[in-house]
């Protein structure tokens, strides 16, 4: 190869650099399963013996970029079974990507179903830019997460950000099965950098699935459990996904999503369904649980959550919302995003018996989280100093515009604006003519 630089009448005016010749051998694959590993005739794994097969070739280092992969079958997994992608060492420190061997391909089950052992693991561990299609997923037990064990910070081979950071994994046309206990959450969780995407698409959770059996409170990695139909802590894109699983936990929970995880990496769900219950310690969420809540990152985009509806029962003890249970610590994001809670339904019921409740949000704050076409035709109760139709309390800037409360509000009859908290009369001038022309259902919207 021979490099140089020319001026705009192609005259060279560099020195000419030759390098030196480079071999390239192409070697037949050694893969013995059947198939050609391509997009038109994938590798197809028949049994637990060909996904065996698959984890050890993984665990040499072969993550299958650009490969493909399909169920011919249903396929029944051991509970002895080894999730595909493990750490080099070993070990539990993926050591910011540094330490992975992931799996990378794309399987198709082609609609079929993995079916795991009780007390049995999830069928990955570790992924990689991979692509998970048409499965179905049934166990009574699963001792982790339903489809992906590990979601951990990779910033690449290199273990450098700066030079670019993978993509997690796209999930598309998979589903749990009724009957199924997970321990976590569905299909992913744990704790990753912004920019590995996680993206979910046309998946479902059925009725009698119960999300987070084990109420953990923390994680392997330390960090706090979070639950969700579909992901614990989450970034990424969830769209035309439902879910009416029981969902569990202590921390922060929601019908779908747990929570935001890292600040600056986007957390979208739209288009999707919840009509199943939520059970919370913490904040409780018909769609996600909350927002990114860690106060040392004010300037975090906020999450968007837009054309969803939840007919669930919501039920914890933090904040506690029909959409979103709180959106977090914001102040402002600046040009970061504006997120925002647009367009969605709640129809079900909210309870928040030591919390602060809200028809649509539990909590929000920030010159840039925007409440906006939302409506809420449910009952709430709550024994918290905090209640409202649409929010249960709104900080600062935050923005409500054409929401609609039609629910009845149950609880004591305060509100709080700021850090203040007050009764109906009071706030709204004992003696004058505002505490009387304000109508309840304004007053109900406000909290």
């Amino acid at each position: 190869c021979e490099v140089y630089h020319t001026k705009g009448d192609g005259a060279v005016e560099s020195t000419r650099v030759l390098s030196d010749c480079v071999k390239i051998e192409v070697t037949k694959s050694d893969v013995t399963l059947e198939g050609q590993g391509t997009e038109q005739s994938p590798w197809l794994l028949k049994n637990q013996e060909d996904l065996n097969y698959l984890y050890k070739k993984v665990a040499d280092g072969y993550a299958f970029a650009g490969m493909y992969f399909a169920f011919a079958n249903d396929i029944s997994l051991t509970a002895d079974w080894k999730p595909i992608g493990v750490t080099k060492d070993g070990g539990v420190n993926t050591k910011k990507g540094t330490n992975i061997l992931p799996f990378s391909g794309t399987l198709d089950g082609r609609n079929y179903t993995v079916r795991i052992a009780e007390g049995g693991k999830p069928l990955f561990d570790i992924v990689r830019e991979a692509t998970i299609k048409n499965l179905k997923i049934f166990g009574t037990k699963i001792d982790g997460f339903g489809l992906i064990d590990r979601y951990d910070v990779d910033y690449g081979d290199d273990g450098n950000y700066n030079t670019g950071c993978p993509a997690t994994v796209d999930i598309d046309n998979c589903h749990i099965l009724t009957g199924s206990n997970i321990r976590n959450s569905g299909f992913i969780g744990g704790y990753a950098s912004g920019v590995n995407f996680v993206n979910i698409s046309n998946c479902t959770v059925a009725s009698g699935v119960t999300i987070g059996y084990g109420m953990d409170e923390y994680y392997v990695s330390g960090f706090p459990a979070t639950t969700g139909s579909f992901a614990g802590d989450f970034n990424g894109n969830m769209t035309n996904c439902s879910s009416a699983a029981t969902v569990m936990g202590r921390y922060k929970v929601g019908g779908l999503v747990g929570r935001k995880g890292q600040s600056m990496g986007p957390c979208n769900i739209k288009n999707c369904t919840f009509t199943g219950k939520v059970v919370s310690e913490g904040d409780a969420g018909g769609i996600l649980g909350s927002g990114y809540d860690d106060g040392t990152a004010p300037n975090s985009p906020c999450v968007t959550i837009e054309d969803c509806k939840c007919s669930g029962d919501i039920t914890g003890k933090g904040w506690v919302g029909g959409i979103l249970g709180r959106e977090g610590e914001i102040t402002q994001c600046w040009g970061n995003g504006i997120g925002g809670i647009q367009n969605n339904a709640f129809t079900g019921k909210v309870h928040g018996p030591q919390g602060k409740t809200g028809g649509i949000i539990g909590y929000m704050t920030g010159q840039t989280t925007v409440v906006s076409d939302c409506e809420n035709n449910m009952d709430l109760t709550s024994n918290g100093l905090s209640l409202g139709g649409i929010a249960g309390q709104s900080l600062m800037m935050s923005r409500i515009d054409g929401c609609v409360n039609n629910g009845s509000i149950n609880g004591y009859d305060v509100g709080r604006f700021n850090d203040t908290h007050f009764t109906y009369v009071a706030s709204f001038g004992v003696g004058t003519d505002v505490s009387y022309m304000t109508s309840q259902k304004m007053k109900n919207i406000l909290g």
